[in-house]
């Protein structure tokens, strides 16, 4: 059961570093960005005339969270009791 709630730990921990590094990162980008005002209207695109019809990329399934989640707590519990293994079977030599 140690293992579960320290593998279930290093999955959020995983996680929240992923999502503030994401979040890092966009933020600076945006600070950073500078436009180029003056070339900006060099290439006009025009709108277009068309109307298309179809399906709209709604990002990621929700559900891919939750697999995510529990496939990295399943990758660190792996990681954890390999880990300790061989730290147990070292010091015991």
């Amino acid at each position: 059961m140690k293992l579960f709630f320290q593998s279930i730990f290093f999955s959020l921990i995983v996680h929240i570093l992923y999502f503030v590094g994401a979040f890092v990162y966009t933020w600076f980008a945006t600070i950073l960005y500078k436009p180029d005002i003056i070339y900006a209207y060099d290439s006009v695109a025009f709108l277009q005339s068309e109307v298309n019809f179809g399906s709209i990329n709604q990002g990621p399934i929700p559900g891919i969270f939750f697999v995510s989640f529990f496939v990295v707590a399943l990758a660190g519990a792996f990681f954890i009791y390999i880990t300790k293994k061989y730290i147990l079977t070292s010091r015991s030599v």
